[in-house]
Parts: structure tokens; C-alpha cells; sequence
């Protein structure tokens, strides 16, 4: 079942039925979801993991089928709900098969190997002269046609690369030396292409993403000092190897005078989608325009790009409470991780820790984002929910574990004596015992005779 799951999101990250047609023809991702389905119906081993997430997303899906059903553009509409429902497929197959702490590493480890393959493919035709002219500058796009355009292309590489810290340190504790360099070469390279093809997207906003998990990366890592003194030194270096039109596209940030006329009024326009969502809200409070509809609704004619006026616009006050608690259930799982690991440093509980607190790096970048992405029905909002829950159900087994173990050994010590010498010269023998039962706590049967 895992290789099929891993199966399920090589075929949706690099999508080879839209890069070579004849699998087009053939519905080779529908076949293949086909016969997952039936797999996973037979599977032996399922579960069924508790998260917070899943009431938060039901909420949100209700949210957009109410929108849907009032809204004027119910042909969009469609599109947009049946997609977003077929995203949440992935979400409960992993919810029900992924149960411990090393089905959760093997399934990121093949996610990580997909993102492998579809940027080393995508980055082959890039050099091969497959490209975008936009804005002034060549920029990279990748291989598939759904998320392949050059700020899409960027902000998946982005969303991706935090995933990698949980097994920079796990690589620090395999068995063997030979284990351990294999295992960071391929970080290493994972980690540079995403770098170079982020930086060849040209992408305003995967190149401040690149930022922030730089100055996260500083600040989590024990070599602190050396990692900025490495870091002076390659960022010049990587700057000057780029071509004056790329610099002049990342100077943009601070100073629009670098760029084209074109490329302000992009970075304009991503304020604009917050206003006109709001707009659309004044005119539907309550459930919006309807999935998808703000090109047609605010008249504009494409996206929102904003994803706040975009969640406004189109679900309304419904719609914004119900991604309010979808992402406030992701910061109240990191509350809970810190509190499950709290004094547990067992390799079974910070492999799950590291992933959560990645799943949170991630979220709050994609909220960064927000101010000029309309990623408001993305999947990636899903498979975190989906990574960081099966970590949540690692710690809590942990942490029931060590435990469970706690009072064993407390039990297996029997009971213990004492002789208390008073100040009055008298004694008094104690006795102290712990009663054996499943579990320590309060009231858990310590006991004075």
C-alpha cells in the first residue's frame, strides 16, 4: 500500500499523462486511483487516526459546497469542487494505512525522491531550451501543464524543500559512515537543484521563501557561526553567476525601477485581488461568488492572486472561518507536539517532532505567500494535514509507550522502606509502595503505611 501511495503522488506532482499524451489517452491516473482504491480496500492493516484536521476540512468542503450551490457560476464552481474532492482522497488513504513512525518516513522519503525526479526532469528540458519568456526574462517552467508555470513551478519546489530537515538529522544517526554519506549527498543534491531551479523561475516570491527558510535553517542549526560565515561567502558567488536580467528581476523587491513596467504592475495586482475580494464579500457576506469564480465575478478576468481576498471573494464569512480552522488546527498540533516531546528524545519521537515542526514552516510561508497566491484549493494544504496528523498519532503511541514503561519499571521495584528519625528521638518506620497499575499520575496508587 505504501508503494502505491508513492505511486499516487509521482503521478500527481510530475503528471506524465500531460507530458507524454498517449498516457492521456489512456486515463492512466484514473486507472491507476482505480485499482489503489481496490487495493486499499483489501488492505489488512487499516486504522483510523484521530486529527483535527479532519473536522476542520469537512467544514471547508461544506463551505464550498454550500457556495457552489448559491453561486452564479456554477460551471467553475464544479470544476474547482470535483477537484478539490478528488485531492482528499489522498488525505484519508494516508489517514487509514500510515500508523507508525517508519510507514510516515518511508512515505517522505518517496515523496521526497518524487520531487527528485520531477525537478531533475524539469530542469533537463529547461536546459534543453524549454522555457517561458515573461516579464523580460527567460524563466523555467516545469514539465507538467497543471502547476508547471514559473511562480506555481517555484512555490512547489519551496513548499517542498522543508521537508528535507527531518532527515538532515536523521542522517546524523544511521548506523554507518557510508550510510550517512550517501544519505547527504542525496540531500545535498535534492537541496541545490531545488536552489537552482528556484532561482531559474525567476519567481519574486519563491526567491523570498528561499529567504526565510535560509534564516530558519540559521537559527535551528548548532554551527551557527559557520554556516553564516559559508553562507557570505556562496550568496555573492551565486549572484554574480546569475545573468544581469535575473539580478535586475530580484532587485525588483526593493526597488521596482530594476524590472519592467509590466513586472510593478504584477506586484500591484496582488494587492488589488485583496480588494476586490473584499468587494465581492460586501456584495455576498455570507457564502461568496462560489469556488473559483473571482475572474468572472470581479469582472477582472483572471485570479484573485491574493489568497485572503480570494478565500472572501469566493466563500464568503462560511468559507473564512471554516480555512481559519484548518489552519489554526495545523499551530494547535505544533502545541501539541511540543508538549508530547517534552523531555522524550527517543529516535521514535523526533523523527515526528522534526516533521511537524517542518509541516508548520511550510504552513506559515504558504500564509506569507498568500499576500500574492490564490492557493486557496492547492493540495499541498491537504498532504501536510496528512503528514503532520500521522506524526501527532507517532508521538502520542510514544509517548504512551514510554509510559506504559515508566510504570513497569516503578512496579518491578517493589515496595520500598524508610526509618524517619524525629526531633523528639522517636522513630517511625514508613513504608512506601507503588501499587502496580497500568498507569502513573495523579492518583495513580502511591501509598503510605
Amino acid at each position: 500500500m505504501m508503494y502505491l501511495l508513492i505511486g499516487y503522488m509521482f503521478l500527481f506532482i510530475h503528471r506524465p499523462f500531460e507530458v507524454w499524451p498517449l498516457l492521456g489517452k489512456i486515463q492512466l491516473e484514473r486507472v491507476y486511483v482505480l485499482i489503489t482504491l481496490i487495493s486499499w480496500f483489501f488492505y489488512p492493516r487499516k486504522v483510523w487516526i484521530r486529527s483535527l484536521h479532519t473536522p476542520a476540512f469537512i467544514f471547508f468542503i461544506l463551505a464550498m459546497v454550500l457556495s457552489y450551490l448559491v453561486s452564479p457560476y456554477p460551471d467553475t464552481g464544479w470544476f474547482v469542487l470535483d477537484k478539490y474532492l478528488k485531492q482528499s482522497v489522498f488525505y484519508f488513504l494516508v489517514l487509514s494505512t500510515v500508523s507508525d513512525a517508519q510507514m510516515l518516513r518511508k512515505l517522505l522519503i518517496g515523496f521526497l525522491v518524487v520531487m527528485g525526479i520531477y525537478l531533475t526532469h524539469s530542469y533537463k528540458e529547461y536546459r534543453n531550451g524549454r522555457h517561458q519568456y515573461r516579464m523580460g526574462i527567460v524563466r523555467m517552467i516545469g514539465v507538467d501543464e497543471t502547476s508547471g508555470e514559473p511562480n506555481a513551478f517555484g512555490a512547489t519546489i519551496v513548499y517542498a524543500l522543508p521537508l528535507t530537515v527531518p532527515f538532515w538529522r536523521e542522517a546524523s544517526r544511521l548506523a554507518t559512515r557510508k550510510k550517512r554519506l550517501a544519505a547527504r549527498l542525496l540531500l545535498v543534491y535534492l537541496t541545490l537543484l531545488s536552489l537552482l531551479c528556484v532561482l531559474a523561475t525567476g519567481s519574486r516570491q519563491a526567491f523570498v521563501g528561499l529567504v526565510v527558510l535560509g534564516v530558519y535553517v540559521l537559527l535551528l542549526s548548532k554551527r551557527r557561526l559557520k554556516n553564516i560565515v559559508l553562507l557570505t561567502v556562496l550568496a555573492p558567488a551565486a549572484w554574480y553567476t546569475m545573468p544581469e536580467s535575473m539580478q535586475n528581476r530580484y532587485l525588483t523587491l526593493i526597488d521596482p525601477s530594476y524590472g519592467p513596467k509590466n513586472a510593478q504592475e504584477s506586484a500591484e495586482g496582488r494587492t488589488h485581488g485583496l480588494y476586490d475580494g473584499i468587494e465581492l464579500w460586501e456584495k455576498s457576506p455570507v457564502t461568496g461568488f462560489g469556488p473559483g469564480s473571482h475572474a468572472q465575478a470581479s469582472g477582472v478576468g483572471f485570479q484573485a492572486h491574493n489568497l485572503y481576498g480570494q478565500v472572501l471573494g469566493e466563500l464568503g464569512t462560511f468559507g473564512a472561518v471554516a480555512f481559519a480552522c484548518v489552519v489554526l488546527s495545523f499551530f494547535v498540533n505544533a502545541c501539541k507536539t511540543w508538549a508530547l516531546t517534552r523531555g522524550v528524545k527517543t529516535p521514535d519521537s523526533l523523527f515526528p517532532r522534526d516533521v511537524s515542526m517542518a509541516v508548520i514552516l511550510v504552513i506559515s510561508i504558504m500564509l506569507l505567500f498568500g499576500n500574492g497566491s490564490h492557493s486557496l484549493y492547492r493540495y499541498t494544504w491537504m498532504w501536510l494535514a496528512a503528514f503532520q496528523s500521522v506524526a501527532i498519532h507517532c508521538l502520542r503511541e510514544e509517548k504512551k509507550k514510554q509510559t506504559m514503561n515508566s510504570a513497569q519499571r516503578l512496579a518491578e521495584t517493589g515496595p520500598a522502606s524508610c526509618r524517619v528519625e524525629g526531633s523528639d528521638g522517636f522513630s517511625v518506620e514508613s513504608r512506601v509502595k507503588f501499587l502496580q497499575t497500568p498507569w502513573v499520575g495523579p492518583g495513580s496508587g502511591l501509598a503510605v503505611e
